[in-house]
C-alpha cells in the first residue's frame, strides 16, 4: 500500500513486481480471494500508471494476463473449481468490447490449468504418500528440463485455446515419468542412500527401505501410464514450483473442519486412514521446514492448521503467507505446534484480530496472519499483535504502514499494537525447554492494559487454580437416558432425605425414554444437569430436577473387592438394569469400557463448582449436596478453605482473565473452557490476604451466596432490558456503557461484591482507579464478545 505518486523508477519497479507475481489460494472455495487479489493488483497497477503519467492501453488484456500468469488456485471439490473459473470469466467479460462479444471464436481463456481440482494437503498413490515437493539437483538435469519446457509451452497455449487438454496431460505424464525414472536410476545407483524425492518420517538406510522406495516408484510409473496420476504440486504447477521455487504469495481462508469431522472428501479413504495420512504429511512438512522431527502429531488439530504448514512450504524464499482463519490456534493446545513453527522457523510478522466485527457468518471468529517463507529466525524481528476496534475500511493507509513497521507498542483509539520478540514469546511458554503454547489471543489481542498490571507485574500474588484444587469434569454417563432419572410425585430433596432415612425404600422415577418404575433410594443421588438449576451461589437441592443412578456403599465395597455385586437385594434396580440391557446400552462406547456397564465409579462431591461454558455470568458455586454433569467442573480443594477459594474466585478479577484466556473461536458468543484451561486460571493467592482481610472477604461472600446469581452487567449496576420485542441491535445490553461505569454504581448495585473486590484489590496493591479500570475492562470484554457474535462484517 502506498499513497501519493511514486518516483518513475519506483513505479516501474512496482509494476514489474506486480506483473511477475505468482499468487496461490490452496483452498479456493468460491474464488473470492483470487477475484479480490485480481482487483487489488489492478488497483495497484493503476497507481503506477498515475505515478508515470500514462494509462493502461488495454485493461481486458491486462486482466487476462494477470489471470494467466499470476493467479493460481486449488480445491478438492470440483464445484469450487467451476465456481472460481466462472467468477474469473465474469471478471473478464465485464469490460469486453461489444465487438469482441460477437466474434465466432472463443473469447474466454481455458482456466483448467490455473484452477485445479486436487487435495492440497495429501499427495498420494493409493496409500503411499508423496512429498509436497522434491529436493536436490533433480531439476537441473537435461532429461528433466526438456519435458518441463515442453509442458510449459503447452500450458500457455492451452490457456489461449491453442492446445488441447490431451496434449497438456501427455506432456505432464512425460515430465512425471522422466522425474520418476531419474529418481529410480539414482536409487539403484545409491542403494543405501535416502531418496531425494521420497523423504520418510523415519529416515534409515539399507536395502529394505530402498526396495520399498523402488516399489513405490514403480507404482507411480504404472499409475501415470494408466492415466491415473494424482494431483501433484510439482507437476500441476511445474512452472511455479520448478522454475520459481514456489509461490510469491499464498493467500486464503482454509476450511473450518473440526478434527472429529475430518474425512476424505473424495471418499477414497476411511476417516481414520485419511487422518493418518494427514498426520504423516504434516510431519513431512514440519521436518522439511524445521530440519528436525516433530515429536508427536496431536490429532486434536482442526483441518486449517494443516493448511498453514503445507502452504508455508509452497512459498519460494521471498514468499509471503497471508491467511484469514479461525483464531482458535492462538489459545488452544493444538495451536502450540503452529506457534512454535512461527517462532522458530517461519517469521510471523502480524497477527490481526478485528474486535468489532466477525468477517464471516460461519459462526467462527477469525484472525489474519502475515508470515514470511521459512528461514532461520532473527529474534530481533518482532511479532506484531494488532487489535482493531473499527471496520477495516475505516483504517487509514498511513496507520497500516505505521502498524507494519512498529518496533514498539502503539495505542490509539482505533487500534492497539503490541510488539513482542520471538525469543520472548518462546521463553514465556517454554521455561522447561519445551514449548507448551501460550494464550496469544487473550494476552496480546483482547487483554486491556490493566491485565498487564494485574497478572504480569504482580505474578507472585497469584496462584494457579490447579495448584490449590483438583479440577475434574463432571460425570460422563455414556447414556443419559438410562442414568438420569426424574422423581415422580416427589422432589429431589425429598428423595435425598428418604435415601438417608430408608435406603431400601422404592422411589417412583422415570427416564427420558418413557420408562417409569420404582427404584431403591440408596441408588439415587442428586445431580446437577444444567447450571440453570442453580439459582444462588450456594447449590441447594430445592431446584434440582434429576437423580443419577450410582451404586451405594455396600455394592461399591463388593465391586472394589472384585466380587459380584449383590443386585438381588435391590430387585427394582436389577429389573431396571435388565431393561437397559434390552436397549443395547452395554454396547455404547463409554459403557462398554467399564467392567460393569452400569457402574459410574466412585465420585465424591466437589466443594466448589464452575461451568465449562459462559455467557454473561461467571459464578463459582459452593457445593456440598450434589454431583455434577460433564458440562460442569468439580473443584476438589487441596490446601485452603473451600469457602475462601469460592469467595476469591467470585471476585470480578477472575472473570477478567476468563474473558481473555477462554475459547471464543466458535463465534456464538459463548466462552468455553477445557479442564486444563480452567486449572490454569489464576486465583489471588490466599496467603496474600491477612487474616483480617480474609475475614472481611468471607463476611461479604456469605452475605452474597444466598441471593440470585445475576449477569455480570447487573452485578456492576447496568440494567437489563426486559422488553420482549425490543428492536435495539444490542438488546438486552443496550444500557451497558463501560466508559460510564463508576465505583459508586457498583457499590450501590452489589455492596457485597464491591466489598469483596475492594478487599482483594487492596491486598494485590490496586488503588481505586485501577479497581474501576478492572470493572470497565471486564464489562467491555464481555460486551464485545456478545456483540461480536451478532455482527458479521460484509
Amino acid at each position: 500500500m502506498f499513497e501519493g505518486k511514486l518516483e518513475s523508477d519506483q513505479a516501474l519497479a512496482v509494476r514489474k513486481t506486480l506483473e511477475d507475481l505468482k499468487v496461490l489460494d490452496p483452498a479456493v472455495g468460491s474464488g473470492a480471494f483470487l477475484v479480490g487479489m485480481l482487483q487489488v493488483l489492478e488497483e495497484l497497477l493503476d497507481r503506477t500508471h498515475e505515478s508515470l503519467g500514462d494509462r493502461c492501453a488495454d485493461r481486458v488484456q491486462r486482466r487476462r494476463r494477470l489471470i494467466a500468469e499470476v493467479l493460481h488456485g486449488v480445491d478438492v471439490l470440483r464445484w469450487a473449481v467451476w465456481m472460481t473459473e466462472l467468477r474469473l470469466w465474469l471478471a473478464l467479460l465485464v469490460d469486453l468490447d461489444d465487438r469482441v462479444r460477437h466474434t465466432s471464436g472463443p473469447i474466454l481463456p481455458s482456466l483448467g490449468l490455473r484452477v485445479v481440482q486436487g487435495d492440497a494437503l495429501i499427495q498420494r498413490i493409493g496409500k503411499r504418500l508423496l512429498p509436497m515437493r522434491p529436493d536436490g539437483p533433480l531439476w537441473n538435469r537435461p532429461e528433466i528440463r526438456a519435458p518441463l519446457q515442453q509442458l510449459n509451452e503447452y500450458r500457455r497455449a492451452y490457456f489461449e485455446n491453442k492446445a488441447s487438454l490431451e496434449q497438456v496431460r501427455a506432456a505432464e505424464t512425460a515430465l512425471f515419468q522422466a522425474m520418476v525414472q531419474q529418481e529410480r536410476r539414482r536409487l539403484q545407483q545409491q542403494a543405501s542412500s535416502t531418496g531425494e524425492l521420497f523423504q520418510k518420517a523415519r529416515r534409515s538406510s539399507g536395502d529394505a527401505e530402498t526396495q520399498q522406495q523402488l516399489t513405490a516408484l514403480q507404482e507411480l510409473l504404472d499409475a501415470a501410464a494408466m492415466g491415473h496420476r494424482p494431483f501433484v504440486w510439482w507437476v500441476d504447477f511445474s512452472d511455479v514450483m520448478v522454475e520459481r521455487g514456489g509461490f510469491d504469495v499464498v493467500i486464503g481462508n482454509p476450511p473450518y473442519v473440526r478434527q472429529e469431522q475430518i474425512s476424505d472428501v473424495l471418499g477414497d479413504l476411511t476417516p481414520s486412514a485419511y487422518k493418518a495420512m494427514l498426520a504423516a504429511a504434516y510431519r513431512m512438512d514440519w521436518e522439511a521446514i524445521a530440519g528436525s522431527r516433530l515429536p508427536a502429531v496431536q490429532r486434536r488439530a482442526d483441518l486449517y492448521v494443516y493448511f498453514y504448514v503445507r502452504s508455508l512450504r509452497l512459498l519460494n524464499d521471498r514468499g509471503v503467507h497471508v491467511f484469514i482463519a479461525s483464531n482458535s490456534w492462538l489459545d488452544v493446545d493444538f495451536g502450540s505446534w503452529l506457534q512454535e513453527l512461527f517462532l522458530r522457523y517461519a517469521p510471523l510478522r502480524l497477527v490481526l484480530e478485528n474486535r468489532s466485527y466477525r468477517s464471516f457468518a460461519a459462526g467462527i471468529n477469525t484472525a489474519i496472519t502475515v508470515a514470511l517463507a521459512p528461514r532461520p529466525i532473527v529474534h530481533r524481528e518482532p511479532v506484531r499483535f494488532y487489535a482493531l476496534y473499527r471496520a477495516f475500511e475505516e483504517v487509514h493507509p498511513a496507520d497500516i504502514l505505521q502498524i507494519v513497521e512498529a518496533t514498539q507498542d502503539l495505542r490509539q483509539e482505533a487500534f492497539r499494537v503490541l510488539v513482542r520478540a520471538p525469543n520472548v514469546l518462546l521463553q514465556e511458554a517454554g521455561r522447561t525447554g519445551k514449548y507448551s503454547g501460550s494464550k496469544w489471543g487473550g494476552k496480546y489481542l483482547r487483554a486491556p492494559d490493566i491485565f498487564y498490571t494485574l497478572f504480569e507485574q504482580g505474578q507472585r500474588r497469584w496462584v494457579r487454580l490447579g495448584e490449590i484444587a483438583e479440577v475434574r469434569r463432571g460425570i460422563t454417563t455414556g447414556v443419559n437416558e438410562f442414568f438420569y432419572l426424574e422423581p415422580v410425585g416427589q422432589t429431589v430433596e425429598e428423595v435425598a432425605t428418604l435415601a438417608k432415612q430408608d435406603p431400601s425404600a422404592r422411589v417412583p422415577v422415570r427416564n427420558s425414554r418413557g420408562w417409569e418404575g420404582r427404584l431403591e433410594a440408596a441408588w439415587l443421588r442428586p445431580i446437577i444437569k444444567s447450571s440453570r438449576e442453580i439459582r444462588t451461589l450456594k447449590v441447594g437441592l430445592e431446584n434440582l430436577r434429576y437423580l443419577v443412578l450410582m451404586p451405594p456403599e455396600e455394592v461399591r465395597a463388593h465391586l472394589e473387592a472384585n466380587l459380584d455385586p449383590p443386585l438381588a437385594r435391590y430387585p427394582g434396580i436389577l429389573d431396571y438394569i435388565r431393561w437397559g440391557e434390552t436397549r443395547g446400552y452395554p454396547k455404547r462406547p463409554t459403557c462398554s469400557s467399564r467392567r460393569w456397564w452400569w457402574d459410574l465409579g466412585e465420585r465424591p462431591i466437589g466443594q466448589v463448582l464452575c461451568m465449562m461454558t459462559y455467557n454473561d455470568r461467571h459464578p463459582f458455586w459452593v457445593n456440598t449436596v450434589a454431583l455434577s454433569d460433564n458440562r460442569l467442573y468439580d473443584l476438589y480443594v487441596k490446601t485452603t478453605d473451600p469457602l475462601l477459594l469460592a469467595a476469591l474466585m467470585n471476585t470480578t478479577l477472575v472473570p477478567l482473565q476468563m474473558e481473555l484466556l477462554g475459547r471464543i473461536n466458535l463465534g456464538e458468543g459463548a466462552l468455553d473452557f477445557k479442564v486444563y484451561e480452567a486449572a490454569a486460571l489464576l486465583c489471588p493467592a490466599p496467603d496474600v490476604l491477612s487474616s483480617d482481610e480474609q475475614a472481611r472477604l468471607l463476611t461479604a461472600f456469605q452475605a452474597m451466596v444466598d441471593r440470585p446469581v445475576r449477569s455480570l452487567f447487573e452485578e456492576l449496576g447496568f440494567p437489563r432490558c426486559r422488553r420482549s420485542r425490543c428492536a435495539h441491535p444490542d438488546h438486552p445490553y443496550e444500557h451497558v456503557v463501560p466508559e460510564m461505569l463508576t465505583l459508586d454504581q457498583v457499590r450501590q448495585a452489589s455492596p457485597e461484591r464491591f466489598q469483596m473486590d475492594t478487599v482483594v484489590c487492596r491486598a494485590l496493591g490496586l488503588n481505586d482507579r485501577e479497581q474501576l479500570e478492572v470493572y470497565r475492562a471486564v464489562t467491555q470484554l464481555v460486551l464485545e464478545r456478545l456483540r461480536r457474535a451478532r455482527t458479521v462484517h460484509p
